[in-house]
């Protein structure tokens, strides 16, 4: 040592070196606050900034330096912490390892013996393996009398002693720390920095009130002479004492004692505070309280230096065990032990677990038997659609059954053929009514069937239906008799739907028919009766001398698809639809139908009662049934002898288009309608839009269900082409719902049949439509012939003038893709609502479609032009994409792009 000053490096403005270090190799190290870091070799005074060579960016708010073991150079910055290394010339960011290592200010870094970085941040103390960068924190929750640390220092025995904001710590080797505060004549709590003395004997600590000499061997180590013990015991802030009860009426100290070995709790006390003592006259400002919870908290929880409080957490039902004890200077007393008990609420009761016990069970059970029931709604609910969509299929082929034979049925025939027609014709009608069973749960289901009341007379009512089955009673040799059981009994009215209650009695006397051997009695009663919960009622009974019911089984009769178990293996077997189908249309006439054995001898009785009360205020329906009604119950048992309303001439200057998937339909359809004029078919509607688009028919006569495209689809696309729209369509479908009508009904069709049809009706549809289309025909070529024989005006009505003006903006704006609707209306100056209101008017399309259209029909000009590409073409006439355009021209025309430019090139060959 000289004692000479002199600069080592001069630098520019007004700094502040507030870091220092050497490396091994002599070289100084100065943290620049605000530039960074500057090596500067003490021979050659030669300085050079040290740069992060990853980032080219200097360590600009350097805390702290520090040069390890290995020469790397550790650098503390204000929110971060980098290593330098000397050899390599390279810089490692630790905030890109970990970021908690990066937190805070980096007051000071040291190296202990067993070469481990110790840092003392703003947020922590952390031990740093260099090897891997992994480290371990230490804050207040580990002992520390505070987090903020601001300086290191290692005695001989390897100890660290770590200054804080708030007192001296000794850490040893093995983390443990001991906090020292106000005691052993240290006056400071801020330390700022520390150094030890040459021999290592002596610590120096810079605080606020100057210099702290410390010297570790000669502190003082008190010893705990006597066991802790709790001083006072606070539940929601009240004092304990041997009466005080908790919120559940049981004594909190259950000893007695006040310093007790056990603490009983209720559910309903959150807040335990006790406060403990040494029993002894030391000073507390360095004595700490610790205590956990084994199970719940394993790591032991200090009080702060000098605190005797311990505030426990809400505890849950059960029992725990608090283990407490004292610490001073790394010293423990023993552990001091209290049992705490907190009881359950009755809800948590051994009683109230069986309640829950029990409510758990029955919800499963529930739960379960809902499944079931769902998953049985869900198979019936399958079988239902499974038989309506077999039942379509049916309609078809009973429409080539029906139509034909009633047909066949209205010529003379002799009698033995007259009776055969006649069975062919039943059976028919029967499987029909099948289907319409179906049909007519389906709607009750849905909540569609509506029942229409009429005043009808009971007596004779049922009296017509039985004597409608007695032939075929008579065929089985049966005896079907009817009776009044009140003989003083002229007349019985109610009020019911005919049309849907005669359906109840049809499956009734059909199933004592189907079910009595040859040789037995029906007996169908009529009578009347009164109780409390239907008044006045009227009841008809249908007794059998059949096979009888199963007993066991008698409850499951009206269940939907449920069937009978019987010996007899001559008996057919139903779908177990009727009785569902009974119960369900008694049941919208607030009545009742029960099934019995008989007690006299071996058959079956079925009763249905209903109320007898004026529906005055309920809609009314006098109307006779329909002929699809009347097919369901029996058809007429002779044939109806008229002529055919047929055409006689035929006109060859009418086409008629057929459109359906089964050919034998349309070989039906064509022979009898051969007489209106040229008919030609075809099997779904895109072969049926190739055909219109090359021959415009007369009329269309279309199924619904088809491959390819449906006919609601066909019709959609020619009510929506100016070219088609003005063609009569004819809906003809096994899907007739109302539903199913309405929708033919809402996408313009001229007429709707459903399947089976009567062969007559179409026919007579079919010449009304062509009549009304030769009408206006005509109204409109008179009106033409009489063009230039007049001589007008040349005035534009208001009208021509918008349609002139709407065309006009189309064609100036073909091109355009963002042509829509709103640019249309501004530019004839009309608002959205009045526009669409007037094109409706005008030419039956929206605007959008029109605009559509428009670009549709110049696009089939342009297709005739060969040197044209598709995808040209789609722009020019204001699509964006060629796949968009050919799929709306497929809509327009029912072909491609590319198969009407062939067709055309042939045409044009």
């Amino acid at each position: 040592m000289s004692g000479v000053i002199r600069q080592l490096v001069n630098i520019k403005g007004h700094y502040i070196a507030v870091a220092i270090t050497e490396d091994h190799a002599g070289n100084i190290y100065l943290g620049v606050h605000g530039e960074g870091v500057i090596k500067v070799n003490p021979d050659t005074k030669e300085a050079q900034w040290l740069h992060d060579t990853n980032k080219n960016a200097r360590h600009r708010w350097i805390s702290s330096l520090f040069c390890d073991s290995k020469d790397r150079i550790w650098i503390g910055m204000y929110g971060g912490l980098a290593i330098y290394d000397i050899a390599t010339n390279r810089h490692t960011s630790l905030g890109e390892l970990n970021p908690q290592l990066v937190k805070g200010v980096h007051n000071s870094i040291r190296e202990d013996a067993n070469g481990k970085i110790w840092d003392a941040t703003s947020n922590g103390l952390f031990i740093i393996n260099p090897d891997d960068n992994s480290y371990r924190r230490l804050t207040p929750n580990d002992g520390l009398s505070d987090i903020y640390v601001s300086t290191i220092v290692f005695d001989n025995e390897n100890n660290a002693w770590v200054g804080t904001h708030g007192g001296l710590n000794r850490v040893d080797t093995d983390f443990n720390v001991t906090p020292f505060y106000g005691q052993n004549d240290m006056s400071d709590n801020d330390y700022f920095s520390a150094t030890i003395s040459p021999d290592g004997n002596r610590l120096l600590f810079s605080g606020e009130k100057g210099i702290t000499l410390l010297e570790p061997a000669k502190l003082k180590k008190p010893m705990f002479e006597n066991d802790i013990f709790i001083s006072g015991i606070y539940l929601n802030g009240n004092k304990v004492n041997n009466a005080t009860l908790t919120s559940s009426g049981e004594k909190v100290l259950p000893e007695g004692k006040s310093d007790p070995e056990r603490i009983r709790l209720s559910f309903r006390d959150n807040s335990l505070v006790l406060r403990m003592s040494t029993k002894d006259f030391r000073d507390t400002d360095n004595l700490m309280f610790q205590w956990r919870v084994p199970g719940i908290i394993d790591d032991w929880i200090s009080t702060s230096p000098g605190s005797s409080v311990i505030a426990l957490p809400h505890f849950q039902t059960g029992d725990y065990r608090l283990e407490i004890r004292a610490a001073e200077n790394g010293l423990y007393s023993n552990i001091r032990t209290v049992a705490i008990s907190v009881s359950s609420p009755w809800y948590l009761s051994f009683v109230a677990r069986f309640v829950y016990l029990l409510l758990l069970c029955s919800i499963i059970v529930l739960a379960w038997r809902e499944i079931k029931h769902k998953n049985t709604e869900r198979d019936n609910e399958e079988k239902i659609k499974f038989f309506i969509n077999i039942s379509h299929e049916i309609r078809s082929p009973l429409t080539l059954i029906l139509s034909p034979l009633e047909r066949i049925m209205k010529k003379q025939h002799d009698p033995e053929t007259t009776k055969n027609l006649n069975a062919i014709h039943r059976n028919a009608n029967r499987i029909l009514g099948l289907i319409n069973q179906l049909l007519d749960i389906r709607k009750i289901d849905k909540g569609k069937m509506k029942i229409k009341h009429s005043e009808t007379e009971f007596i004779s009512f049922t009296s017509e239906l039985v004597d409608i089955f007695k032939p075929q009673a008579e065929e089985k040799g049966l005896n079907l008799q009817f009776e009044v059981a009140d003989p003083t009994l002229d007349s019985l009215t109610v009020w019911i739907d005919r049309n849907n209650f005669d359906k109840v009695l049809v499956n009734l006397i059909s199933n004592a028919i189907k079910y009595t051997p040859a040789g037995g009695e029906i007996t169908v009663s009529v009578g009347h009766g009164s109780d409390t919960g239907m008044g006045d009622y009227a009841e008809v009974k249908v007794t059998d001398t059949g096979i009888g019911l199963d007993e066991k089984n008698i409850s499951r009769l009206f269940d939907r698809f449920y069937q009978g178990k019987f010996n007899r293996s001559d008996i057919p077997l139903g779908f177990g639809i009727g009785l569902d189908l009974c119960r369900l249309l008694v049941e919208l006439h607030n009545g009742t139908i029960t099934a019995a054995n008989r007690t006299d001898r071996k058959g079956s009785c079925f009763t249905v009662r209903i109320p007898v009360r004026s529906m005055e205020n309920e809609e009314s329906d006098d109307n006779i049934e329909s002929v699809e009604s009347e097919r369901n119950i029996m058809p007429p048992t002779a044939p109806l002898l008229q002529p055919e309303s047929k055409r006689t001439s035929k006109n060859s200057s009418l086409k008629i288009l057929i459109v359906d998937d089964d050919a034998e339909i349309r070989s039906f359809l064509n022979d009898i309608l051969s007489g209106f004029g040229k008919v030609t078919e075809a099997i779904n509607g895109e072969e049926a839009m190739r055909s219109i688009m090359e021959s415009m028919p007369d009329l269309i006569i279309s199924d619904v269900v088809m491959p390819c495209m449906d006919g609601l689809t066909l019709l959609k696309t020619l009510k929506s082409n100016v070219d088609t729209n003005h063609i009569p369509v004819i809906l003809l479908s096994s899907k007739n719902d109302v539903t199913d009508r309405m929708a033919g009904w809402d996408k313009g069709a001229d007429g709707y049949i459903g399947k089976p049809f009567i062969v007559e009706e179409l026919q007579a549809m079919v010449d009304n439509l062509i009549d009304n289309r030769l009408r206006l025909k005509g109204k409109f070529s008179g009106t033409q012939q009489q063009e230039g024989r007049i001589e007008t005006p040349d005035l534009k009505g208001n009208d021509k003038m918008l349609i002139d003006k709407i065309v006009s903006e189309i064609d100036n704006h073909l091109d355009d893709p963002n042509l829509n609707v709103e640019k249309l209306c501004q530019e004839v100056g009309l608002s959205r609502a009045h526009l669409n209101r007037k094109m409706k008017e005008l030419f039956g399309l929206t605007p959008s479609e029109f605009i559509r259209n428009v670009r549709l029909r110049k696009a089939c000009e342009l297709l005739r032009q060969p040197d044209v590409d598709i995808s040209q073409i789609a722009y020019s006439v204001g699509f964006s994409s060629q796949p968009h355009f050919s799929t709306a021209f497929k809509r327009f025309t029912g072909i491609s792009p590319t198969e009407y430019r062939q067709k055309n090139s042939k045409e044009t060959v």
